[in-house]
């Protein structure tokens, strides 16, 4: 099924307002979706990915007082915009433009956690734009703008080389059989030709287990390469200014550079499994059994791990080791997925390989140990929890995925992480320990 892909909606009660704005796009060969909507009028899904939005400030009320006005707008914008919408520009369309201060102050007072902030709000003054070719001329203003000229541009191209990926390989797939407007042999062939590449890219039998995935890593090479070769517009160097500027290159004090490392290098979904290369799992051993195996109990294990320093220059001996304790129990053991890429592609029947390691919360009174024979990841930030995992190459598992030591699925890893992680691992087992007498 094609999924809709909505991205400029103009709201309006008036359906003639409506096929003027619709129309004034179709001039530019630009889509744009119309949604009559009236106050109170509830919507079957809120839209998602919109980039661009066009609001009428009144939606169909007479004319009402300050606050009602603000009131209607914050909510035909929750009712509409989904919360998680991603960038977009907002645009208010109306006679009532004088009101947008009112409305914004009202938002950042009583809804800004409700309504996705846009990146820019603008005005259309309706009484000002009467005819069609002035209406025009502030469309095209507003498409003007850098940051939105950026963010579309980017997202066009990806869309254009996605097209490109499907033209090329659909392209070979033959049909010699079928007349113009039948398809009988080119259906057989499809199956034959994506069947098999698919077979190629991840091995027989994990593309028969994960057919999605075979055809994803089979066609995202070409798609890579498509992708850089559409070039970006001169905006991107235009918006980029401090890339010049040794100086000041580093990013803001209130970016969170841990929630962009987690979109890099951790996926989730339902469908991962325990022997899946990356995956992370969390270890379930009691006590008496984790002593066992690494020789200590965990408290005393983990300490070794890291240093800690006092809170402050009054805090003591007694409070110290409390808060080391508190730090301690916060940490959860955990195994990652590491086999030879070739023995996951290939479904080979085997012990998964699990290399042992400690999932710990970020804090500043504590600094980790550095050693040739652990592995540090990024730090990563997942529902405003910073933190990182350390893995330990001395320590490394063959299990069999009904194991009861595995227990939970985290998330995945990323695959250019895990084959750090085994290029490092490698490094590690290869090394010559030399005695000498």
């Amino acid at each position: 099924m094609i999924e809709p892909d909505i991205k400029i909606i103009a709201v309006d009660n008036d359906s003639s307002e409506l096929t003027r704005i619709v129309k004034t796009f179709n001039k530019l060969r630009i889509s744009c979706f119309p949604i009559e909507y009236n106050i109170g009028d509830e919507i079957e899904e809120k839209y998602s990915n919109v980039r661009i939005a066009f609001f009428d400030i009144n939606l169909g009320l007479g004319n009402p007082s300050d606050s009602d006005l603000c009131n209607i707008i914050s909510s035909a914008l929750k009712e509409i915009i989904d919360r998680n919408n991603g960038p977009y520009a907002l645009i208010f369309w109306s006679k009532h433009t004088a009101k947008v201060n009112l409305i914004k102050k009202y938002i950042n007072e009583r809804e800004k956690e409700n309504i996705p902030s846009p990146l820019i709000v603008e005005t259309i003054d309706k009484a000002l734009v009467i005819d069609d070719e002035k209406f025009l001329i502030e469309i095209k203003r507003i498409l003007s703008n850098s940051t939105l000229e950026a963010m579309f541009d980017y997202q066009e191209k990806v869309k254009k080389a996605a097209a490109k990926t499907i033209n090329s390989i659909f392209s070979l797939i033959p049909n010699d059989t079928d007349k113009w407007g039948e398809h009988e042999a080119f259906e057989k062939n499809f199956d034959l030709v994506f069947s098999k590449m698919a077979s190629n890219t991840l091995g027989r039998e994990l593309a028969v287990k994960k057919p999605n995935l075979a055809i994803q890593r089979t066609l995202f090479p070409i798609l890579l390469y498509n992708i850089q070769k559409e070039s970006l517009s001169n905006i991107w160097e235009y918006k980029m200014k401090a890339l010049k500027k040794e100086d000041v290159l580093k990013f803001p004090t209130n970016f969170n550079i841990n929630i962009l490392n987690s979109i890099y290098h951790i996926h989730y979904d339902s469908s991962l499994t325990k022997d899946e290369r990356g995956i992370i799992i969390k270890m379930n051993m009691n006590t008496k059994h984790f002593t066992s195996v690494f020789g200590k109990k965990k408290d005393s294990f983990f300490r070794d791990f890291f240093d800690f320093k006092k809170a402050n220059k009054g805090q003591t001996e007694e409070e110290f080791e409390t808060m080391i304790k508190t730090f301690l129990n916060k940490i959860e053991p955990v195994f990652v997925e590491i086999s030879a890429a070739c023995d996951y592609a290939q479904q080979n029947n085997r012990a998964c390989k699990y290399l042992f390691g400690i999932k710990y919360p970020i804090s500043s009174n504590v600094t980790l140990r550095k050693s040739d024979y652990t592995f540090p990841t990024p730090i990563f930030a997942i529902e405003n929890v910073n933190f990182q995992i350390i893995f330990n190459f001395r320590f490394v598992f063959g299990y069999s995925i009904t194991n009861g030591v595995l227990g939970q699925i985290k998330f995945k890893l990323s695959d250019d992480l895990v084959n750090q992680i085994g290029n490092r691992y490698a490094n590690y087992t290869s090394r010559i320990g030399i005695i000498s007498h």
